[in-house]
């Protein structure tokens, strides 16, 4: 067993582990997308930004004709998906120590979201939160059902769920399609995504309870989230500084960055070099960002979108795009269930 090598990455990321599950979930449910192909060799240690299982899960929703293939993903998990945090999880003593890990540590695995406890009606609702506005209902489905699957495996007992809370509505017929693989009621139009079970259930005991291992992946999570966090904040505000620059239709040199931190450029570069990045890595991850924002408006045409990312025409754009994404901008769109527009 090996931990991640962590890395700065965009704002929003989660495990390459992760993502390659989900590639070989849609290989084995009958076929994946080409734009996900060149993934499924990549390094499960890599992080990637949370735009591409967004993606990539509405793809395969769409390619599998099944609106349940998110639920499905997530049921089909273990603890094995969410690496290094998988581990300490699992060799907890109880199901509550399990999830206030996974639940503490959850960033080692994923910004994507952030899930808490909250006692309501004698129940515990088990909530997960998204951190982006945009995040399909397929992906918040995943991540349930990936809390789901964890906390049965953990336990060797099926989690006694009383209910499932979902912030979408659905069609009759998906709900029942819903509650049959949840086997409990599915309550939908609510104010959050949740699992909802008796409480008692989380003092039953790991199966594969080791204390001593417990205490060492312990010290080492916490050792690797302050690490990710000093790396995150430096990254971060670079990353905010640059955003922000092209969305007031500028895009930003090296120079303008080191200027707004009070830095020399080359002081900059060094620091950047620390953090295992460049600033044209650092660019590019701005762009590509903003890119999949604005794509995701119809109203937004590419030679607009180019032109605010600072390219010198849309072919340049839909060429850059492609490097970052492996797929044009229309193809994009067309993803994510919008017509293309040019």
């Amino acid at each position: 067993m090996t931990t991640e090598h962590i890395t700065p990455d965009m704002t929003h990321h989660l495990s390459g582990a992760y993502l390659k599950r989900l590639l070989q979930f849609g290989q084995q449910s009958g076929s994946v997308p080409a734009m996900a192909r060149p993934f499924m060799q990549g390094h499960s240690g890599q992080r990637v930004h949370v735009n591409l299982l967004c993606a990539l899960m509405d793809s395969l929703c769409a390619q599998h004709a099944d609106a349940t293939f998110g639920l499905r993903f997530g049921l089909s998990l273990d603890t094995h998906a969410f690496g290094f945090l998988g581990y300490l999880a699992q060799v907890a003593p109880d199901l509550r120590r399990a999830m206030d890990m996974l639940i503490r540590y959850e960033v080692l695995a994923s910004s994507a979201g952030s899930a808490r406890f909250h006692q309501q009606d004698q129940l515990c609702h088990l909530q997960w939160h998204p951190h982006v506005a945009e995040i399909s209902a397929s992906v918040s489905d995943a991540f349930l059902g990936g809390w789901y699957a964890c906390a049965s495996q953990i336990t060797g007992r099926q989690l006694p769920l009383t209910a499932v809370h979902r912030r979408q509505t659905l069609p009759t017929d998906i709900l029942r399609r819903y509650e049959t693989l949840w086997q409990t009621t599915v309550v939908t139009g609510q104010k959050y995504d949740a699992l909802v079970f008796d409480p008692e259930f989380l003092s039953t005991p790991s199966q594969f309870a080791d204390p001593v291992m417990y205490e060492t992946l312990l010290q080492e999570s916490e050792r690797l989230k302050r690490l990710l966090s000093h790396q995150s904040d430096m990254m971060m505000h670079i990353q905010t500084l640059t955003i922000a620059a092209i969305r007031q239709g500028d895009v930003p040199s090296l120079k303008d960055i080191a200027a707004q931190l009070e830095l020399q450029p080359f002081k900059l570069q060094r620091l950047l070099k620390t953090h295992n990045s460049t600033f044209s890595r650092v660019l590019d991850e701005a762009k590509y960002s903003l890119a999949c924002e604005w794509l995701a408006h119809a109203g937004m045409s590419l030679s607009g979108i180019s032109e605010r990312l600072g390219f010198s025409e849309p072919s340049a754009f839909s060429r850059a795009f492609k490097r970052w994404s492996t797929m044009q901008p229309n193809q994009y769109r067309h993803q994510i269930g919008l017509e293309p527009k040019h």
